[in-house]
């Protein structure tokens, strides 16, 4: 006998929306929306079977107690889906700042706007022959990266470049901040007609949250900064200032960039020569990085490109 779409049979109620899929199921019944949801949602009831030309459907049968309970569970994963999301977002966009530039054998530093400083009259007297340079790791010319070779520190570049019979001794201790060279060379006389400071990269804990150091206190680097210029000029010396090198992601030079000023506005007020690396890497770019895969250290071409614009430029 043909069934027809009014004609209907009721089978009794399976005890589990499993068992009643196994029963009801005619070929590939899950195209039918109420198997589809009940294969999802595992408080239903089914309460019947219906047989129709279009085949065979499950109809279920939400009590009240589970309609609320289903509920709270979707209206939780939405919450626990949309907190997750909202908090990728946020780790996104701060870690994405953090991210150095890296290229192929090291990072490319970021481009600033220089501000080096021209004051009046010559940083280097007559008859010149020696610089004192003190200054962090950057000074001593540590951790050049693997694929340096034999880099030498900008320092000793810059002596090079000079030619015969110029001298520069170089004071750097890895991790220095002003105050610290402030405290290792303080008993130490200036050893040339030149004193050159180089510090303020440690002072502002480029590394952030990833690294051991906190800023220190813009007034405290300041100061330190005054007392050693003063004691140079003090003792006869000539003193000039270079501004930290620029980093190699967003975040790094946010933090760099109060300090960069501040050796700035040092140099202005006391009307002595500030040497931005800034200027130097905008014309040594070239398809070779500046920077080790650390964002901070110079690399070999970085030590050279400073070191020998530093020359070109010191007594100008």
């Amino acid at each position: 006998m043909d069934v027809h779409a009014h004609d209907r049979y009721e089978k009794p109620p399976a005890r589990s929306g499993k068992k009643l899929a196994e029963k009801c199921e005619l070929g590939k019944a899950e195209t039918h929306g109420g198997i589809v949801l009940a294969r999802i949602l595992d408080g239903l009831k089914p309460v019947r079977c219906v047989a129709t030309k279009a085949g065979l459907i499950q109809s279920f049968r939400l009590e009240g107690g589970e309609v609320r309970r289903w509920l709270r569970t979707v209206g939780r994963l939405r919450i626990g889906v949309g907190a997750a999301l909202l908090l990728a977002a946020v780790l996104l966009a701060v870690f994405y700042r953090e991210l150095p530039a890296w290229r192929f054998g090291g990072t490319s530093s970021r481009a600033a706007i220089p501000i080096g400083f021209d004051a009046p009259g010559s940083l280097c007297p007559p008859g010149w022959q020696k610089i004192d340079l003190r200054g962090d790791s950057l000074v001593a010319g540590l951790r050049m990266g693997s694929s340096s070779g034999a880099g030498k520190p900008y320092g000793v570049v810059m002596a090079q470049a000079f030619g015969g019979g110029v001298t520069v001794r170089l004071r750097g201790r890895g991790g220095a901040t002003a105050a610290d060279g402030e405290a290792l060379w303080r008993e130490t006389a200036v050893d040339g007609e030149i004193l050159l400071l180089a510090y303020g990269t440690n002072d502002a804990a480029v590394r952030g949250r990833i690294g051991e150091k906190t800023p220190v206190p813009m007034q405290f680097f300041r100061e330190s900064m005054l007392r050693q210029i003063r004691q140079a000029r003090s003792g006869g010396a000539n003193v000039g200032l270079i501004v930290p090198p620029p980093a190699g992601s967003p975040a790094m030079m946010d933090r760099l960039r109060p300090y960069r000023l501040e050796v700035q506005r040092i140099g202005r007020e006391e009307g002595i020569p500030v040497f931005d690396p800034a200027e130097a890497f905008a014309e040594c770019r070239s398809e070779e990085p500046l920077l080790t895969s650390d964002a901070l250290h110079l690399n070999r071409a970085g030590h050279d490109c400073l070191g020998r614009w530093l020359a070109r430029n010191l007594c100008n």
